[in-house]
């Protein structure tokens, strides 16, 4: 098949690092690139707009967060453009100086995905963006994850293997085939705003029979600031999307996982790195919308103002 790539890029007020990658970004041989601007009042639509590239296009919507965007900037790609591979990532993940180069010279016929290997600041496999080789998503899956989870991950052994195949990658640098993209955009669930779309997304193409591998070669920095404390508005939507994974997943498996994921988050909030009682609110708050399925509680357009509101009633600190 071909070998144009067009990138999807998702932004939301972070308009320095969105500069830094699209200095990495536009200096390479990209077919198209595509930046869905999530409702930014930083300037950037004026830097976007006012850029002098005839492969880029800025489509500016309002902010329905990183699920939202990369739901709608894959319909809008596949309605508009024509390609043969599509790249989603982040305003704050940076290709490697060779990316394009080195994904031509692997041969991805026989693959319908890839997910690249992403770093970050101290850190050669963060967590978050580390593929996934076996999912927990049946129970004795589940009890060998239980037992040693790093077996089912990409490990650092894994990083000089030239393919691995896995089942579920995050949105920071992952290879989509056009004609795959076309067929499957819908299941990028733009409900969830943030977290778990990607999961959900790349689990599901494994399950639909597609072929998703991990190639080392091709890589990703993740700019990600350290820090040991969260907003207390982003362990609702972590609770909250856990469940959204519940139909991928057989018999009793789900109720294992989501107690095994939920029981992680309580640890966070329990060691202070989620501040005030607002933490412990919005996390119930969350399980109970995500038990019923509550995806719209707060609105898909700018919920966070809303979610802050909501934990702080009653006299909850943030």
């Amino acid at each position: 098949m071909g070998q144009n790539i067009t990138a999807l890029i998702v932004t939301h007020n972070r308009l320095d690092k969105l500069k830094k990658n699209l200095s990495r970004t536009l200096v390479q041989d990209f077919h198209g690139v595509v930046v869905i601007n999530c409702g930014s009042t930083d300037g950037t639509k004026e830097y976007l707009d006012n850029l002098q590239d005839s492969r880029l296009v800025a489509v500016h919507i309002k902010n329905i967060g990183g699920a939202g965007g990369f739901s709608f900037g894959a319909r809008w790609l596949t309605r508009h453009l024509k390609t043969d591979w599509v790249v989603f990532f982040d305003d704050d993940a940076m290709p490697d100086k060779n990316l394009i180069d080195k994904f031509r010279r692997s041969n991805l016929k026989n693959y319908h995905a890839i997910a690249c290997h992403v770093w970050a600041p101290g850190d050669l496999l963060p967590l978050m963006n580390t593929p996934v080789k076996r999912y927990p998503y049946t129970f004795g899956r589940l009890l060998r994850y239980l037992s040693g989870r790093k077996k089912m991950l990409i490990s650092p052994e894994d990083l000089n293997t030239r393919i691995t195949p896995v089942e579920a990658a995050s949105f920071a640098g992952f290879f989509i085939r056009f004609d795959v993209l076309q067929k499957t955009w819908k299941a990028i669930n733009a409900d969830l705003f943030i977290y778990y779309d990607d999961i959900f997304y790349t689990l599901w193409l494994h399950k639909s029979g597609y072929r998703l591998v991990f190639i080392p070669q091709l890589k990703f920095f993740h700019d990600v600031e350290q820090s040991n404390r969260m907003p207390a508005w982003k362990i609702y939507f972590l609770a909250r999307n856990i469940f959204s994974l519940r139909p991928l997943c057989s018999g009793p498996t789900f109720p294992g996982l989501a107690l095994l994921k939920l029981g992680s988050l309580a640890g966070v909030i329990l060691k202070n790195k989620i501040p005030g009682t607002a933490g412990l609110k919005l996390f119930i708050t969350g399980i109970l919308d995500g038990m019923v399925g509550n995806f719209t509680r707060f609105g898909q357009t700018d919920p966070i103002e809303k979610i802050i509101r909501h934990g702080l009633k009653n006299g909850s600190k943030v």
